[in-house]
Parts: structure tokens; sequence; C-alpha cells
């Protein structure tokens, strides 16, 4: 005998068989001598897998399987973004005798320290 799904018999009523007076899974497939085909239930669950739209299958590009590639596209992405924030050569640069924030510091010769 071959195994069947209590889902497409006609004497499974919620989860339980009406000729064995027994709870049943209905999508377990077991032997059974009183099966008996539902067309209607069949019939359903064939037009329901039919109408489901197929899962759309996705090719990635040829340039993602090259590691090299990937690497080289990152390293120009990243290069391209770095040169905004170069800084600019042609701003003056300070005197080494001044300092950078407050300027020339040659008037402060004494000592603010208490001198015996």
């Amino acid at each position: 005998m071959a195994k069947i799904q209590c889902k497409f018999c006609k004497l499974e009523y919620n989860g339980k068989c009406v000729k064995k007076k027994t709870s049943v899974k209905v999508n377990k497939k077991r032997d059974c001598q009183y099966y008996d085909v539902d067309v209607e239930r069949v019939t359903d669950l064939a037009t329901k897998k039919l109408a489901q739209d197929d899962i759309p299958t996705i090719f990635r590009p040829d340039w993602w399987w090259d590691r090299e590639t990937r690497r080289e596209l990152r390293r120009a992405a990243i290069a391209k973004e770095m040169k905004k924030y170069k800084p600019d050569i042609s701003a003056p640069i300070a005197a080494p005798s001044q300092h950078p924030l407050t300027g020339d510091l040659s008037r402060f010769i004494g000592s603010t320290a208490n001198e015996e």
C-alpha cells in the first residue's frame, strides 16, 4: 500500500479521522486502509501551487566574483573621496618664531616665577 496524506482524504475533518475516531496529523505520510481521495482538496492544492509566482533568479555581475577587481574599485572610490580633503599647499605657512595660534611670543622674555 502506498503512503498517503490525510489532508487529501474524505474522512479527515479538522485533524480527526472519522473512520478511526482518532486525531491525525494531516501532513504526515502513512498507510491507511480507509483512505478515500477527495478530488476537490487535491484540485484546490494544485490550483494554489500553480497560482504562486516563481521566485526570480538573481545573477550577480561578473565583477562580483573577481576579488581583485572589487578591491581596485574600492581603492579608487576611497582615493576619490580622499581628494576632497587634500590640504591646500598654497596656504601661507607660519614663521618658525611665531606660535601657530597666538602669534609672536618673543615679547615674553621674562618669567613669572619669583626670582630670589
